[in-house]
């Protein structure tokens, strides 16, 4: 075991620390800790945030670290890892990782005592739970006068409330969005006053986000600096860097997605102004030296296309831009996210199925998902996306009509699982499941196994199955079937592979040639005449059949080639067009290449 206090760093007397506990990914900073030590600094209040992750990650390898921060969340692997040091008595789980745990807990909560703090705060947020418990454990058995703190996504009501039970660890559970409780906590503490009679603070949502500061990422930087010298850990990092530019979901406010258990405090749309979003952007870049920005909303805030994306269009730096948005985008939405740098966006499509997205609220159709993975595949954007299955009120049509549509779309970005669909505290599914049709609700068996079957198991859970049927569930041919169809449409997008592809090229006189080398090709090349160009453009938008009348016979023709697929009574065009993305990235170049030229040009995020 390598983790001694010199790979931690000296200790410095320090009155509010912040701890990041395994298993968070070490090759992106917290957001949320580095908001809180932002904001704590307002009211001058001196906070540290310490990456745990790092030491841990450090003595058992980068590699086996990061493949328990990859595993499927309701497997609770990091949680399990950690069990036995989290409570006395339990048997050590069978994994390569456990051996590290007990001399990390050990030596960690020695280093932080030896900050002399008067409080250590854990945020906690998927797998983090029972590291930062066992961590806790023992920083107040060395030192019982620290007061310790519990917060992060894990700690909202009644699941923190639910872990504090299990363990005196804890003293204080802050649930909710934590900018003013926090730093107000931290100074009843500092000045020596009693800590709250309820052991969990219940922080409403923010109204005004003009509160929530730039996260301050120092920290990171500071510990990740000697870790990367010594080759534990890449030696450029971070990876990409999280900002916010927005709270809460302004779909959800309407049409709360069935499965979504994001936003426990609440779906309310809070958005901070373009000009604040830029500055941070700015600040964050020159914080860490990290170009590639991941932003932490649930969904792009409306408007930023013609605000916040216009003017990074303008600046003279290379910013790689990561976004969640909603799957109706239309082209030039897509256009403004290339001139802007957004390489990466996380569109929530979910399912080809009309009928399952319409089972799920998500406002769009089968087709429209498909356009959209088109469109970004013409640009060049790389689309993130899952597929959902099990849903109730699913039917087999579904699925078949999925599986004939999925060898189409071989050129186009393929989800990157695909799984039945959980039951997340929350979510409507949870909240209401009898509207749909779904009986008992139980938590995740893992939960029983890493916190005990004594446990408050119902508050403590995130993850909770039900008790209903669907095709899906009941026809294993249909569902090997499905399995296999994903596998295979991801198999040629693998590193390594060659993606095929089926691409359109436009010729002088409105004459086009498509190359086509997906397995279902009728012809390696397509020669089109104006007339099919014209039948492929009006389909370009889901054209519904009845109104492609003047197209038809041409329409059926490129159905037979299998450039145009029939999704829910509408043509779709599928060939892409790569010549839109190349003319968009030289548009972009040009203008920085323009305003790197005018001194009067410069703008902030240009250092």
């Amino acid at each position: 075991m390598q983790t001694t206090q010199a790979n931690l760093g000296r200790p410095t007397p320090t009155p509010v620390l912040l701890v990041v506990p395994p298993f968070l990914d070490v090759t992106y900073p917290a957001i949320g800790p580095s908001i809180l030590r932002a904001r704590c600094a307002v009211q001058q209040i001196d906070v540290k945030v310490v990456y745990a992750t790092f030491d841990f990650a450090h003595a058992v390898g980068l590699g086996p670290y990061l493949d328990v921060c990859a595993s499927d969340p309701i497997e609770l692997l990091g949680e399990l890892i950690f069990r036995h040091a989290a409570f006395a008595g339990r048997d050590p789980y069978a994994h390569a990782l456990t051996p590290y745990v007990a001399d990390f807990v050990r030596s960690h909560a020695r280093w932080l005592v030896a900050h002399a703090p008067r409080i250590v705060g854990f945020s906690s947020s998927f797998a983090q739970n029972l590291a930062a418990t066992a961590i806790a454990n023992e920083v107040k058995r060395l030192d019982s006068t620290i007061v310790t703190v519990l917060g992060g996504a894990n700690a909202s009501e009644p699941m923190g409330r639910a872990l504090a039970s299990l363990t005196g660890g804890f003293d204080v559970v802050v649930s909710g969005e934590a900018e003013l409780a926090f730093p107000a906590l931290c100074a009843d503490i500092l000045n020596g006053r009693s800590l709250p009679p309820d052991r969990v603070i219940a922080c409403d949502p923010l109204t005004d986000m003009r509160v929530v500061p730039t996260p301050d990422y120092s920290d990171y930087m500071t510990q990740v600096a000697p870790h990367a010298g010594r080759g534990g850990l890449p030696g450029r990092l971070p990876r990409a860097v999280y900002f916010e530019s927005s709270r809460g979901c302004w779909y959800g406010q309407k049409h709360h997605c069935t499965f979504c258990g994001l936003n426990a405090t609440g779906l309310d749309h809070r958005t901070h102004e373009a000009t604040r979003v830029l500055a941070d952007m700015a600040a964050i870049v020159a914080q860490t030296g990290c170009r590639s920005l991941r932003a932490t909303d649930n969904i792009m805030p409306r408007g930023f296309e013609t605000s916040v994306l216009a003017e990074l269009a303008r600046v003279p730096v290379e910013l790689e831009l990561q976004y969640e948005v909603k799957s109706n985008l239309c082209a030039q939405d897509l256009d403004a996210f290339v001139l802007a740098g957004v390489t990466e966006i996380q569109p929530g499509i979910e399912s080809l199925s009309t009928h399952v997205l319409g089972l799920m609220r998500k406002g769009v159709t089968g087709a429209q998902n498909v356009v959209l993975l088109r469109e970004a595949a013409s640009r060049g954007i790389v689309v993130a996306w899952n597929l959902l299955c099990e849903i109730p009120g699913e039917s087999r049509e579904d699925y078949m009509s999925q599986l004939t549509l999925f060898p189409l779309l071989e050129h186009l970005m393929p989800p990157e699982r695909w799984f039945g669909v959980n039951i997340d505290r929350f979510s409507p599914f949870h909240v209401a499941p009898q509207q749909f049709g779904i009986g008992a609700l139980h938590p995740w068996p893992r939960y029983a196994e890493a916190y005990g079957e004594d446990a408050p198991l119902d508050e403590l859970a995130y993850h909770f199955g039900g008790e209903y049927e669907t095709e899906l569930t009941r026809d294993r041919t249909l569902r090997a079937a499905l399995g296999d169809a994903v596998v295979a449409w991801r198999r040629t997008w693998e590193p390594g592979g060659t993606p095929a592809d089926c691409r359109l090229d436009r010729l002088a006189n409105a004459w086009a040639v498509v190359t086509d080398t997906r397995a279902c090709a009728q012809r390696a090349t397509h020669v089109l005449s104006p007339a099919q160009l014209a039948a492929l453009d009006v389909a370009a938008k889901p054209l519904p059949v009845e109104r492609a009348a003047a197209h038809a016979r041409v329409l059926d023709a490129l159905a037979e080639s299998r450039l145009v697929a029939r999704i829910d009574g509408r043509w779709v065009a599928l060939p892409r067009e790569p010549h839109l993305g190349v003319a968009l990235r030289e548009e972009r170049a040009r203008r920085r290449a323009a305003r790197q030229s005018d001194p009067r040009g410069q703008a902030t995020l240009a250092g």
